[in-house]
């Protein structure tokens, strides 16, 4: 069955109907929305299917070496445990040769919050 909908690249109405319950973050205000993380309650075969699509994706893409090899996260055995690794490696030899190591860190977090997300789909159409 997940073969033919990968053949046939449509998935059910019934996989796509999700509801999301608001779940409240502890000891934040109950009266503010940002005191709330959204909870999606999705079609298990949905959920599988996903499961299994990211892992062929990731399979395909790590065997076939598509990915940099700076690429940590999610990956199977690139954490950021094996990033922090590196980076300490790379201080350690710049220090060893006496030579300078430059670290530009970028923290976008929040970086799309004001971005209306319809727009945004239409867009990458």
């Amino acid at each position: 069955m997940l073969q033919q909908q990968l053949d046939s690249s449509v998935l059910p109405k019934a996989w796509k109907h999700t509801i999301i319950i608001p779940m409240p973050k502890p000891n934040k205000e109950k009266n503010k929305l940002t005191s709330y993380r959204p909870i999606a309650l999705t079609s298990v075969f949905c959920k599988i299917f996903e499961r299994i699509l990211a892992h062929r994706i990731t399979h395909f893409l790590t065997s076939q070496k598509k990915l940099n090899p700076n690429q940590h996260g999610f990956l199977p055995f690139r954490d950021n445990h094996t990033a922090i690794y590196k980076i300490y490696s790379a201080i350690s030899e710049a220090r060893k040769n006496k030579n300078f190591f430059v670290v530009v860190s970028l923290d976008i977090k929040s970086a799309y919050d004001s971005v209306h997300v319809d727009d945004l789909i239409l867009k990458c159409l």
